[in-house]
């Protein structure tokens, strides 16, 4: 499959979404950077940066490519007790 010269195509449920190189046009959903995982959290920008760099390392081990300072909002979601789904006892 061809894709347009100059762009990034990125998967989203398994299909292609392409998103021009550089353009502001349209925020990937898909992954939270530093700040957002520490509001999110409630934490300070220094110490969402270690868990940011916990969870890509887990990421990588699992065989993942990981971008630098941002990490799967899925990911993310289910490491953290808002991903969890709580079982009956």
């Amino acid at each position: 499959m061809a894709y347009p010269l100059g762009q990034i195509v990125m998967w989203s449920k398994n299909f292609p979404t392409i998103k021009t190189k550089g353009g502001d046009e349209m925020e990937n959903i898909n992954f939270m950077r530093v700040d957002e995982v520490a509001q999110e959290l409630g934490i300070s920008k220094s110490y969402a940066y270690k868990i940011v760099q916990k969870l890509n390392e887990e990421l990588k081990n699992k065989g993942f490519l990981t971008i630098s300072g941002r990490v799967n909002k899925q990911y993310f979601m289910e490491r953290t007790c808002y991903g969890a789904v709580q079982k009956e006892r």
